[in-house]
């Protein structure tokens, strides 16, 4: 009886053990995709006194509400994140990782205004202040956000969150010269993915951006339907990860007035980006 036991025991584990080899094979037959939504969205975390000029609810009215709808999303971008109401924000995204630029944090003001949000775990992070910057903009740390974002059983993403110079052109490209060198130094050659966003204060036709897209071989995740008078971008490069990208949705968001007036001076570009492992790999 106790050998008979035995025997069916070994059956049992036989087939569990076929199964499983037969759920593996399935699997690794089948294509590895991750759909993952980015968004950046500058959100005029300025003064009530300035952004009333602009048309905006007032911010501890609009912020809970910009936070709320950013937590539709898995990796985020945001600029211009200063004022201490930025924290209504930052408390709907609490679930979320979080790298901010340089002095942005709890108790320092204005700080950077640039920040990234992800729903997987960093590893790494940088912040870089802009070399130049001149006017308002000198007045704050302004630059840019590098987090490297490493997607379960799928691609490692570089995320590039930055906010270029505004209305001037020549310091502007020396943003652009400044981030063409932080991708060359952290991202090119790792095999990580490349999404570069945020508010680039230039429009893809314009000199000042254009060379430094074309040079890092960026995608917009528009395609063929961007719009040349945009400066808020999602762009992506898959910098021979092993992981071909394809944009399955992008266009902007947030674009309806909050009880009559904006939640902020820009809308908000959203892209869904499908990471598929390529062949052979």
């Amino acid at each position: 009886m106790m050998k008979f036991s035995r025997c069916v025991q070994v059956l049992c584990l036989l087939a569990i053990s076929a199964v499983l080899c037969a759920a593996s094979a399935r699997a690794a037959d089948e294509p590895q995709r991750f759909d993952i939504r980015f968004i950046t969205y500058n959100i005029c975390g300025l003064p009530d006194l300035v952004t009333e000029e602009r048309d905006l609810a007032a911010a501890e009215n609009r912020m809970p509400v910009i936070g709320e709808k950013l937590k539709a999303y898995d990796i985020i971008g945001v600029q211009e994140a200063f004022i201490q109401e930025r924290f209504l924000v930052e408390r709907r995204l609490r679930l979320f990782y979080a790298a901010y630029g340089g002095l942005t944090g709890r108790y320092r003001w204005p700080g950077s205004g640039v920040a990234v949000f992800s729903k997987w775990r960093m590893t790494k992070s940088i912040y870089e202040k802009w070399e130049q910057s001149k006017g308002y903009d000198s007045l704050s740390g302004k630059g840019f956000v590098m987090a490297t974002i490493p997607i379960y059983n799928g691609p490692v993403l570089d995320v590039y969150d930055f906010h270029a110079q505004a209305g001037n052109p020549e310091i502007r490209i020396t943003n652009y010269q400044q981030l063409d060198r932080a991708l060359e130094q952290y991202s090119r050659g790792t095999g990580h993915a490349i999404i570069v966003m945020g508010d680039f204060n230039c429009e893809v036709d314009e000199p000042e951006c254009d060379w430094f897209i074309a040079k890092q071989k960026l995608a917009h995740a528009a395609g063929d339907a961007v719009d040349t008078s945009a400066i808020d971008h999602i762009f992506y490069n898959e910098n021979e990860s092993g992981w071909n990208i394809s944009v399955l949705s992008a266009g902007f968001e947030f674009t309806q007035p909050f009880n009559g007036q904006k939640l902020s001076d820009h809308d908000a570009f959203a892209a869904v980006l499908r990471f598929e492992k390529a062949a052979g790999e």
